[in-house]
């Protein structure tokens, strides 16, 4: 089974989910789609327009590459018959 998560852990869960959201909401739709082109003056506009600040976009833009990092080995895997999952 899936452990127990305390309602405090829940809660700064959905807090960082919402920090999270509103860098995302507060990138233009070229920036979604190629964050390799955002420098620090991008950062700096996207922190203001979402409340956050610049270390909170970095911390959302590593967290998208291990995601693909993450994602494009699973597909290797997957390509080379190893199942990640063992099913």
């Amino acid at each position: 089974g899936m452990p127990k998560i305390s309602d405090e852990q829940m809660n700064q869960a959905n807090e960082q989910l919402k920090k999270t959201k509103a860098v995302i909401c507060s990138m233009t739709k070229e920036e979604r789609i190629h964050p390799e082109i955002l420098k620090a003056s991008r950062k700096i506009r996207i922190a203001k327009g979402s409340g956050t600040q610049a270390s909170d976009v970095n911390r959302v833009l590593n967290q998208h590459e291990k995601m693909k990092e993450m994602m494009k080995q699973m597909k290797g895997m997957m390509k080379n018959g190893k199942n990640p999952f063992g099913v």
